[in-house]
């Protein structure tokens, strides 16, 4: 069929415009791809960073954490909880109440 096409001006102007627009696709799905993949690595980024602050203010306060705790915070991947714990280890007076907090 692809043959037959070739054989004609209008064939030719069809297979074209089909090469033309797969391209455009094939390009406006690159970048999408790109983009979602620099929005995961910012939001990755984020969640890091959230967990290094929480782990620095909880051992700049009460010294030293557990390979549990720290486990813990690790496994956290909501920036919005990491926030309220940021909030929490400032405020706790102990580390167990701070444990409180982070269930």
């Amino acid at each position: 069929m692809i043959d037959l096409l070739r054989e004609t001006p209008l064939g030719r102007e069809v297979l074209r415009e089909w090469k033309q627009e797969a391209e455009q696709y094939a390009e406006q799905r690159a970048v999408e791809l790109a983009e979602q993949k620099l929005e995961q690595s910012l939001q990755q980024g984020e969640i890091q960073g959230k967990r290094r602050t929480l782990v620095h203010q909880l051992t700049r306060k009460f010294g030293p954490l557990s390979a549990d705790l720290l486990d813990s915070v690790q496994n956290i991947s909501d920036p919005d909880r990491l926030e309220r714990l940021i909030d929490a280890a400032v405020d706790s007076a102990s580390l167990d109440r701070f444990r409180q907090q982070l269930g």
